[in-house]
């Protein structure tokens, strides 16, 4: 292998694998087509999600998967969900971090369709029990708030701007009912 540089004006390529000097794995970028499965405590596992992505995975000194950037959109065809979304679209983009030897503690998302479904925001996850435990996001009933979960995933506190710009901030109990608003509900 030569210690030269190599300059190039284009490059097609549908999947680029980074690796350090001893041929690990550290970064990879792709198309939709081509991306890769997690491998999480060094075991491949099966990726899930119906939108396929683009985008590119950070891997750890370990070879497991650390986040990423992936986005991408589909429009669904006449024999998906018995054609009832034929022609619609939606389109999805998510940067994400990754628990050591684990899933998503951190992530920003953006997702939106021709439905009239459009959410975005942040979000903060519990390990390894997968409980949201924080999000700062536009609901798809357009309120832009933050809600703050107790440790079963539980939203205990939320303060938001509703969809009439109207400011509330709501204290719930652990069955999710609104205990004290402000401004008070009639």
């Amino acid at each position: 292998m030569s210690n030269e540089k190599e300059k190039m004006v284009e490059l097609d390529v549908e999947k680029i694998n980074i690796v350090d000097k001893e041929g690990n794995l550290r970064m990879t970028l792709f198309n939709s087509d081509r991306i890769p499965d997690p491998i999480i405590d060094g075991k491949t596992l099966t990726r899930s999600g119906i939108i396929p992505g683009s985008g590119m995975l950070f891997y750890n000194h370990d070879g497991d998967e650390c986040g990423g950037l992936v986005f991408g959109s589909r429009t669904y065809t006449s024999e998906e969900f018995d054609g009832k979304y034929a022609g619609k679209t939606e389109s999805m983009a998510s940067l994400t971090f990754d628990g050591y030897k684990g899933d998503q503690v951190i992530q920003t998302y953006f997702h939106e369709n021709t439905l009239g479904d459009r959410m975005y925001g942040n979000v903060l996850y519990d390990r390894p029990s997968g409980v949201t435990r924080a999000r700062m996001d536009r609901s798809q009933d357009g309120s832009v708030g933050v809600k703050l979960a107790d440790s079963k995933g539980q939203e205990r506190i939320r303060l938001l701007i509703d969809a009439n710009d109207v400011p509330v901030l709501e204290f719930l109990n652990e069955k999710g009912e609104v205990v004290y608003s402000l401004p008070p509900k009639d």
